[in-house]
């Protein structure tokens, strides 16, 4: 029963696509899947893919750019990179446990389930949020939001695993700058 149990993950992750096509830079992933007392170890080579969400907002770069650093505030980052050169600030490196500002963690990424719920809710999370402000039609700007995000249990020893984004911090950058400018 075990054996069929390995086999069938297997199967799964050799089933489950992005529907993005990896590109030779693309970096590989190795998940290794031990199948326990007697039975083989299987290692399945994947190709993660993380996508920037855009949002248009109605003002200019300059303008946009004022406003993401207090967005940035009211959502609990601490902006520790910035250039303004390229219009792009964020948190590389962040560490977070249970909850960003007020809101638990897992209504922004998704690390799997336990039994208890929402693994995100439960693990040591290490956050990346950039954002670019770049100018797209006339008095409009366009902001590229990346989120990534990596995270592993407190209670035992573990490494790191990927999680992803439910794309609410993306959309909630977008919103809260173009509520802020409308003011």
């Amino acid at each position: 029963m075990r054996r069929l149990s390995v086999i069938s993950c297997v199967g799964l992750l050799g089933c489950a696509s992005s529907g993005a096509t990896p590109s030779a830079a693309t970096p590989l992933e190795s998940i290794r899947i031990s199948g326990g007392a007697g039975l083989p170890t299987t290692t399945v080579d994947t190709h993660p893919t993380s996508a920037s969400a855009v949002a248009i907002v109605g003002f200019p770069v300059d303008r946009v750019w004022v406003a993401l650093k207090t967005t940035y505030d009211s959502l609990a980052i601490p902006i520790s990179t910035i250039d303004p050169a390229t219009h792009t600030m964020g948190n590389t490196t962040m560490r977070v446990r249970r909850r960003l500002g007020n809101i638990a963690m897992s209504k922004y990424i998704n690390c799997g389930n336990t039994q208890g719920g929402p693994s995100a809710d439960t693990y040591e999370i290490v956050l990346s949020v950039v954002t670019r402000a770049e100018a797209a039609e006339p008095g409009m700007s366009r902001l590229v939001t990346s989120v990534e995000a990596m995270g592993r249990p407190l209670t035992i020893s573990a490494e790191y695993s990927r999680c992803i984004s439910t794309g609410v911090i993306e959309k909630r950058i977008g919103e809260l700058v173009t509520a802020q400018l409308n003011r």
